[in-house]
């Protein structure tokens, strides 16, 4: 969402004029990461590798990878939209509840009313509340809400009820 810094240890080999390995020197390279990177993107750390006498040494190469929040994920689609997911009953459903979805930023909840929704597949976008663009012009990407209906475990354990009992009566 805003970006960070990472700082990384990096250990490179330090050979003299004979190809001889004199030391080893260890050293914290710090990458600046933008909010709008996109996995699998790589950074450099220019002349950051191993260190031989009459050359110039090596890039160091660091690939960007995902780490996974605890609410949401990253769309497949798009870099700047998220996916939530929320659980809800059938009776919910039903009914046309109201369903609080959270925001990335953890300001406030959103309150979304499900007999408002035209949804398709059980998934629905809320515009404007997703990762920031990577044209960084203030916009922001969407946030897809996806719809999973558990069982009712009431319905569930009185069917259970029924069924065991059934088993019994048979046997």
């Amino acid at each position: 969402m805003r970006g960070t810094r990472k700082r990384m240890k990096v250990t490179r080999k330090v050979f003299d004029s004979t190809g001889n390995q004199q030391a080893v020197e260890e050293k914290v390279v710090t990458l600046h990461i933008d909010p709008q990177t996109a996995i699998g993107s790589k950074i450099p750390a220019r002349r950051e590798g191993d260190l031989h006498w009459g050359k110039i040494p090596a890039d160091i190469i660091f690939v960007v990878r995902d780490k996974p929040h605890q609410i949401f994920e990253r769309s497949a689609q798009n870099v700047a939209d998220i996916q939530y997911t929320a659980q809800i009953t059938r009776k919910q459903l039903e009914r046309g509840e109201n369903i609080n979805v959270p925001s990335i930023d953890g300001s406030d909840r959103l309150t979304v009313e499900l007999e408002k929704l035209n949804f398709i597949r059980g998934l629905f976008k809320i515009n404007g509340q997703g990762l920031p663009k990577v044209d960084g012009k203030g916009e922001r990407g969407n946030l897809l809400v996806k719809l999973e209906i558990i069982q009712d475990s009431s319905k569930f354990a009185y069917c259970l009820y029924y069924l065991l009992t059934a088993r019994f009566l048979l046997q």
